[in-house]
């Protein structure tokens, strides 16, 4: 009581010796310390987190400190993810996916991009409503026939790359990390503007169906489904 405030600031969760207050009172914070009769610091907690920073946070309802999680967002290339199961030769179930992407933080959102016909067929939608179920938010587009007149075949084809990156920097404010389930070469820029920004990413692919601009900018950001089959397999009748 009879320190200095300054003093006071400086021991505050130090620990005083048993009959040691007036030795802090005659030899002064710095001596006092040397001596013996103020205790170390206390030490503060790791705030290493999923490759990032976190920080306490006041949890006024319990009234203690609990460390912020990185917000993750999620978006699913459809077309692509379902040649890279193709390349696999096994499928990949929806939900351990989202499951897998918890292990990098709190899942806000995750979107599911995909082309659709016209209307969509039965077992497609009914795959689409399963997706909805578990938790992906549906961002489809209908699918067009395009004609080669040079080799005579019809493309059926709907690109949502756009859609991505409009989904992506739309709500860059409420992820700290986002995850992409593609390997198309064209994310290598929205890629390099997301990390320009401050913002973590990963990027989800397997061989052969990931351009190099991709594993370029990915660096040990990159995941192979290959190595991680174990954990998002999909089993039975499971999506």
């Amino acid at each position: 009581r009879n320190l200095p405030s300054t003093a006071r600031a400086r021991l505050r969760g130090r620990a005083i010796g048993p009959g040691r207050q007036k030795d802090v009172q005659s030899l002064g914070f710095g001596r006092a310390c040397a001596a013996g009769a103020i205790g170390p610091a206390p030490t503060l907690p790791a705030r290493l987190l999923a490759g990032g920073l976190w920080y306490p946070v006041r949890d006024k309802a319990r009234g203690q400190e609990r460390r912020a999680t990185m917000r993750v967002a999620v978006f699913v290339d459809g077309a692509n993810y379902f040649y890279m199961q193709r390349k696999l030769g096994w499928h990949i179930d929806a939900r351990k996916l989202l499951d897998f992407c918890r292990s990098f933080g709190d899942v806000q959102d995750a979107y599911y991009y995909v082309g659709t016909g016209a209307p969509p067929e039965a077992q497609q939608q009914a795959y689409l409503g399963a997706l909805a179920r578990i938790g992906y938010s549906l961002v489809t587009k209908q699918i067009k026939t395009i004609f080669d007149p040079h080799t005579g075949e019809s493309k059926q084809k709907a690109n949502l790359d756009v859609e991505i990156v409009l989904d992506m920097f739309n709500t860059v404010d409420t992820y700290d990390m986002a995850v992409l389930v593609s390997g198309d070469g064209d994310f290598e820029r929205a890629l390099e503007l997301l990390r320009a920004r401050g913002k973590k990413f990963k990027v989800i692919a397997t061989s052969g169906l990931v351009a190099k601009e991709i594993r370029s900018v990915c660096g040990m950001h990159y995941v192979d489904f290959a190595d991680i089959r174990g954990e998002v397999e999909r089993t039975g009748d499971a999506r």
